[in-house]
């Protein structure tokens, strides 16, 4: 997936591209730090930083499928308040990301899912208006990522929820 999204970005030079295969390995990363392998085979001389790693990556990843978004639904053209809303969600994974190396883990993965359980219903919400508006790409979007979009907060309530017993 990766390989060829980066393939499609250098024939065709579309950004969505480009950000989307920003996302993919990142999130790649992120699943190597999740189950552990990281540790193994990227930075086995370092375990504060595996300590650490986990929501830096969270949050950068989300922070690159909220630019993928911006830019395969237009969102400056088709809802700019959202576009506003999603890139201060941006801002604040940036801020998280920075926090995330003072703070404790606890507190950090919470931010970050504060940033997640915020962004998810925005990006939800603005290929609905897509979709209303008659943009293509937006049933496209919704199509593709319905799923995941639905389970990740789920997941993050779950998880919150265990960490507080």
């Amino acid at each position: 997936m990766f390989s060829y999204n980066l393939l499609m970005y250098i024939s065709l030079g579309d950004a969505s591209f480009g950000y989307y295969v920003l996302y993919l390995g990142i999130y790649g990363t992120f699943l190597l730090i999740w189950n552990g392998l990281d540790f193994q085979y990227l930075w086995r001389d370092s375990p504060a930083w595996h300590n650490r790693s986990l929501p830096v990556f969270i949050a950068l990843a989300s922070m690159s499928v909220a630019r993928f978004t911006q830019s395969y639904l237009n969102s400056s053209q088709n809802t700019p308040r959202l576009h506003l809303a999603l890139t201060c969600i941006q801002v604040y994974c940036f801020i998280s990301v920075v926090l995330s190396f003072v703070l404790p883990y606890s507190i950090a993965s919470k931010m970050i899912y504060l940033a997640i359980l915020l962004g998810i219903p925005m990006a939800i919400t603005m290929a609905l208006i897509g979709i209303w508006k008659g943009y293509r790409p937006a049933r496209y979007f919704r199509s593709e990522e319905h799923t995941s979009e639905l389970q990740s907060p789920c997941n993050l309530v779950c998880r919150l929820l265990l960490e507080k017993k």
